[in-house]
Order: structure tokens, then C-alpha cells, then sequence
């Protein structure tokens, strides 16, 4: 009698879902670097699921089921479309910050920063600061770049004046470090 007790609480207890609810379906962990750059915003009205650039704000496909023209859609759209995207972000930024430092009435001071990488290449740094109308103090990079020997004080000068004109400070530079 008393294995029989033993017997059937140890039936009840295993593999008996105790709520009414439907078991929860587990979401696979996203696992491509992608989606730093993508937001899923669910499904359209013809039950596609779509992400959202983060960038551009355009939505793709995502889903995984083949589409209208039978292909699948992974990721690799969402890489290819990402190149093109980052270099557009990059060059509305840029556009804007050149916009920004016109319109600054006072100077611009400059800071360069050069070092050697362990592969014996030559970079440097060009940092602009200046302060804005709310006084506070915005340092920007302006131009990171691997130096071309030969190294000299021309050089390197030349280098750092084409940068000024590029970003159009060249007439407003207070100082460079």
C-alpha cells in the first residue's frame, strides 16, 4: 500500500503542467552583431516580420520563411545594407558638425595626438575644441589618420592644414597641441 502512494504522488508530479496557460514558446537569443544596429518591430499586415534600422529608420524583412519571390531573408541584407547606411550617417554628421563650426563666432583650439601602432604605422588624432552658446566646453574628432612617411615637421604640417581647410577652420584655429 504504501509503494502504491509513493507510486502514484511521484505520477502526478511528474510531466503535469499545473496552469491553464499554454506553455510559452522560448525566443532564440539573436546572436549576430547585427542587431546592435536593428530593432524588431514585429509583423506587417501580411504576417512578415520586419526590423527596423536604427540609422536610417527604414524597415526590413526578417522573417526566416521564404518570401514572395522565394527567398529566405536572413541577415546578410541587413549587413549589406548597413555599409551603405553607417556611410551615410557618417557624412549627414559630418556635414553637421561642419555646419556647427562655421556658425561658431569664436575660436577653435586643436589638439593632435600621433603614435605608433605595434606594427611601426604612424596615426594621429585631430581633436577640435571649442565652446558653445550654452558656455560648455564640445571636443569633436575631427580626422583620424595613418601618417605616410616620411615624418617631418612639413609634412606632418601639411597634413594638418589640409584637415583645417576640409573642415573649414582654418581661419579659426586659436591653438593646436
Amino acid at each position: 500500500m504504501e509503494d502504491e502512494d509513493e507510486c502514484s504522488a511521484h505520477e502526478t508530479s511528474v510531466g503535469v503542467n499545473e496552469s491553464k496557460e499554454p506553455p510559452k514558446n522560448k525566443m532564440r537569443k539573436l546572436k549576430s552583431s547585427i542587431w546592435r544596429h536593428f530593432k524588431k518591430i514585429g509583423r506587417d499586415k501580411e504576417r512578415v516580420e520586419k526590423a527596423m534600422c536604427r540609422g536610417c529608420k527604414k524597415p526590413y524583412r526578417i522573417s526566416s520563411t521564404p518570401g514572395p519571390n522565394g527567398k529566405n531573408y536572413g541577415t546578410s541584407h541587413l549587413k549589406r545594407h548597413l555599409t551603405k547606411c553607417k556611410k551615410k550617417v557618417y557624412f549627414r554628421e559630418k556635414e553637421k558638425l561642419k555646419q556647427a563650426l562655421v556658425k561658431i563666432p569664436n575660436r577653435v583650439c586643436l589638439n593632435s595626438d600621433c603614435w605608433t601602432a605595434s606594427t611601426s604605422e604612424e596615426y594621429l588624432c585631430l581633436t577640435a575644441q571649442y565652446i558653445d552658446d550654452n558656455w560648455k566646453v564640445v571636443s569633436k574628432i575631427l580626422n583620424f589618420f595613418r601618417m605616410i612617411p616620411p615624418h617631418t615637421g612639413v609634412e606632418s604640417a601639411a597634413t594638418i592644414y589640409d584637415c583645417f581647410k576640409e573642415w573649414g577652420v582654418d581661419r579659426k584655429v586659436f591653438s593646436i597641441t
